[in-house]
């Protein structure tokens, strides 16, 4: 692995932030906590940064996720509802109305951590079924059906119908 270029780990960081802060955001469901989980990832890539990782955006997914898991390992898995304020600040306006619109935090909130890493990682974040598994750590197969449970379960937790069935393998 080559070293980072002046300048490109804060272009890197720069340029992820907002998709982070996003996946952060719908993993643990307070803003706070989202922000403290990309500074806590983006330190760890720092502390490692005189090697640049083949491929960044999977080695700072995982790093997300393993941070966030150990966070809840550390709680005990105990998650509280949280409230969400109004002040949006910089967050995608977008997905405040998504979030106060369809109530879909909580919802996600709600599912196993498995589930909601998956769910998260391959609908918000894009990330393919291939390398959800290699970042988590199991088969594609296993991948599809967390995928396919995850998304049936915010179908009913916010009262969609069968006819909006969502495809993302």
């Amino acid at each position: 692995m080559a070293g980072w270029a002046d300048g490109a780990f804060e272009a890197y960081v720069h340029a992820r932030t907002p998709g982070l802060f996003r996946a952060a955001l719908l993993l643990t469901g307070d803003r706070e906590e989202a922000a403290d989980l990309i500074q806590t990832v983006f330190e760890r890539l720092w502390r490692g940064k005189g090697d640049v990782p083949l491929n960044p955006d999977a080695y700072t997914h995982r790093m997300l996720v393993n941070e966030w898991r150990d966070r809840l390992r550390a709680r005990q898995r105990r998650l509280w509802p949280t409230r969400w304020r109004q002040d949006a600040g910089d967050v995608d306006e977008r997905l405040w109305q998504v979030v106060e619109r369809a109530e879909l935090v909580p919802a996600l909130l709600s599912l196993p951590e498995t589930q909601r890493a998956v769910v998260v990682l391959r609908v918000w974040e894009d990330v393919s079924t291939a390398e959800v598994a290699r970042l988590l750590g199991c088969a594609e197969g296993t991948v599809k059906s967390h995928l396919s449970r995850g998304l049936e379960r915010l179908r009913v937790a916010l009262g969609s119908g069968e006819e909006e069935r969502v495809s993302h393998d």
